[in-house]
């Protein structure tokens, strides 16, 4: 692995991670593309400006019935893939009918280029003790993983335990042991959703703490972009996000400071090319599909704006005041204090 930092503000930093289709700029977002029905395809993602994307494993091995095919053909993206290996289907449905070895050995034959073991997530609802249980699981397969990991690949070591910080750091220190080349914070989603940002900002602390600076630092399900600046801040350099489709599907236009309805909207308030061509109206008139295509594309440029604001701001020094400032789009985000 390579990971060269270029700039630095407070715990964020611009960097260049290396993957064998390309370099990623760091901080930025992977945008979630499912790998079986693709509503936004990889090139319309390419298009907009990222150059690397995050697909599922697992949905591809179910489809496929465990055939590997190269995950750059499948999805006719050339830029780096990275592939979670279903824990975000174990943390919905409670179990994936995939081992966890066979899972690993499928991101390296369908050719992942940073790729994640089959973690079990700590649900937002857990007590203490089963908490425990999804850390202790989750590192008894990264040390099986140990096995069949390969030098091919970025390998991500999932860091889980959730609200509890004493598990958050057992698990930690224990992933770090195994020598990962990522680290990554599972789990935020239900606290994202239940707007508890602080709660989620001292988890990544917490596992900052103890993987320190050397390796990059990712975030599971990051959410809305006016959350961006403050995950940045505390260390995060890669975060994935399928907000942009799941505002889409339920009519949300994301701003960098809020959402909004698209019913509500008299005006649209953005420029981006989509915007610059449309009024509110002739999105509200559109087909149900045409109407959550465009507010897709809307959303990936509003959030691929906010990352490149966020590196202007490190590049800058001024992180923090580009924290206070969007300290104020939010009630919860008013009250975050870590």
């Amino acid at each position: 692995m390579s990971f060269e930092i270029l700039d630095k503000s407070l715990c964020g930093r611009i960097g260049l991670l290396k993957t064998r289709h390309g370099n990623i700029k760091t901080p930025t977002l992977l945008p979630v593309l499912n790998p079986v029905k693709q509503e936004l395809s990889a090139q319309d993602i390419a298009k907009i400006g990222f150059d690397a994307v995050i697909t599922n494993a697992y949905l591809l091995w179910r489809n496929m019935k465990g055939k590997p095919r190269d995950v750059h053909d499948h999805l006719n993206f050339n830029g780096p893939i990275m592939t979670d290996s279903g824990a975000y289907q174990i943390l919905r449905y409670g179990a994936v009918e995939v081992k966890p070895e066979e899972i690993v050995e499928y991101e390296k034959l369908i050719n992942s280029d940073i790729a994640v073991i089959l973690d079990v997530p700590t649900g937002p609802d857990d007590d203490w003790n089963k908490a425990k249980e999804s850390v202790e699981i989750t590192l008894h397969r990264a040390i099986e993983s140990n096995k069949i990991r390969d030098h091919e690949r970025l390998w991500v070591g999932p860091i889980q335990g959730g609200k509890y910080l004493d598990l958050v750091r057992l698990s930690a220190k224990s992933m770090y042991q195994q020598g990962f080349d990522i680290y990554a914070v599972g789990s935020p989603t239900g606290l994202m959703e239940g707007y508890k940002f602080s709660t989620v900002l001292k988890m990544v602390i917490t596992a900052k703490s103890i993987i320190g600076s050397g390796n990059p630092l990712h975030l599971f399900g990051a959410g809305h972009p006016m959350f961006f600046p403050f995950m940045v801040a505390v260390g995060v350099d890669l975060f994935d996000s399928a907000a942009y489709a799941l505002y889409a599907q339920d009519g949300r236009y994301i701003t960098s400071s809020g959402t909004f309805r698209i019913n509500d909207l008299k005006e649209l308030p953005c420029n981006c090319p989509v915007c610059s061509k449309a009024s509110a109206d002739d999105v509200r008139n559109m087909s149900q599909e045409e109407r959550k295509r465009f507010l897709m594309i809307h959303n990936l440029y509003v959030s691929l704006s906010e990352v490149k604001r966020v590196r202007q701001h490190i590049t800058e020094g001024t992180l923090w005041e580009l924290c206070e400032e969007r300290s104020r789009a939010h009630p919860s985000l008013s009250l975050i204090h870590i």
